[in-house]
């Protein structure tokens, strides 16, 4: 594929344009920001730049309109199923790919057996469990066969996860082409290990540029993001960004961690990483390698607790790499943290226990015992 193909190009939007988009940020009545939304597209300019911005406003629009009618059944008293997956305590992770490779991925991660027909009714949630790590699954599947509609509410359930595993079966090279395309036009970054930009709304402070970018100023930036009436923010940019990627941050672009998983032999692409064949063996059964391989690429690690004279608790806390004994002590409960005097560390190849401090760094696999006055 054409790198190019990721390079957004200049909008040129008129100053009146950036104006009406920034009205529509602000706006907290739904209603009135559809309104304002619809005035932001007729004001954008003809021209090859602006392709992707009209779909990506094109879908916040129809999004929108279907959140409305959402409100306006709930009034009523309707029960109709939404197409909404609450969050709960665990790591979310979206499965998508072909209706066959994602559902068979899906049903062995979850230990269900969904039906073609069930996928396209409802959302299907299950748990993945090895070990006493839980993982919520969402299946989510990119298929040119299931309709427009309800392919859009797959993409925002997508958007909603901590990360997508993508399952790749029999299917061409040309499908991997499409199903890119289907999260570029959507304005979701899958590829890049991190955005060029990335946008932090603050309560107050300004416009705050941070990092250094070769190809625009700090200056250029803060500009730019003024010109959409952005007032108090963090600009967070790479040497590598441009103008063109901090207009893509304001008009909404993410990243998601992906994970591609070959349910066939010996799969290899050249557009993306597979997962090792290894890590799956016969039968798909789900290896610890591949539990730690999911982990690893979405930044996480395993924390193990244990109470004061008892045994580990079984399922770990699930934190950031980087994580500190404090973080694990907030999961577990603030009052730790209120009162924290230290920590005893259990740690593979380390003469355990260590007494740790609450800035101490916390590696996969480590059991803390927290004790607080």
């Amino acid at each position: 594929m054409n790198k190019a193909f990721y390079t957004l190009m200049p909008t040129n939007l008129p100053e009146q344009a950036k104006a009406k988009w920034g009205e529509a940020q602000a706006a907290r009545d739904p209603a009135l920001k559809l309104k304002l939304l619809r005035e932001f597209s007729s004001m954008i300019p003809k021209h090859k730049g602006v392709e992707k911005l009209e779909v990506s406003i094109k879908r916040q629009i129809k999004t929108l309109q279907e959140e409305i009618e959402k409100a306006k059944k709930r009034r009523r008293g309707s029960s109709r199923s939404e197409w909404v997956v609450k969050k709960n305590d665990m790591i979310q992770l979206g499965v998508t790919g072909s209706l066959q490779s994602s559902s068979v991925l899906f049903n062995t991660l979850t230990k269900m057996s969904v039906r073609n027909g069930q996928i396209l009714m409802r959302p299907m949630v299950g748990v993945f469990e090895k070990d006493a790590l839980k993982i919520q699954i969402v299946l989510a599947p990119y298929d040119k066969t299931i309709g427009e509609e309800k392919q859009r509410h797959f993409i925002n359930l997508l958007r909603n996860v901590d990360g997508i595993v993508v399952a790749l079966g029999f299917e061409p090279i040309t499908y991997v082409h499409e199903l890119l395309e289907w999260f570029e036009k959507h304005n979701i970054e899958v590829l890049s290990p991190s955005l060029t930009v990335e946008i932090v709304p603050m309560p107050s402070g300004g416009i705050r540029v941070a990092g250094r970018s070769f190809r625009c100023s700090e200056e250029e930036i803060a500009a730019l993001a003024s010109s959409y009436r952005i007032r108090n923010a963090v600009v967070k940019v790479s040497s590598t960004a441009a103008l063109d990627d901090v207009e893509a941050a304001i008009f909404g672009r993410m990243r998601k961690n992906a994970m591609f998983v070959t349910l066939g032999p010996n799969r290899r692409d050249e557009l993306v990483q597979i997962v090792p064949a290894e890590l799956l063996q016969e039968g798909l059964a789900i290896t610890d390698r591949l539990v730690a391989w999911f982990l690893n690429k979405l930044n996480l690690i395993r924390v193990y607790t244990k109470r004061i004279g008892e045994e580990q608790i079984a399922r770990p806390l699930l934190l950031k790499e980087g994580s500190r004994i404090m973080d694990a002590a907030q999961m577990v409960h603030k009052d730790l943290v209120r009162f924290f005097r230290y920590a005893k560390l259990w740690r593979q190849h380390i003469a355990s226990p260590i007494r740790v401090g609450s800035n101490f760094q916390l590696k996969d696999g480590d059991t803390v015992e927290i004790h607080a006055v």
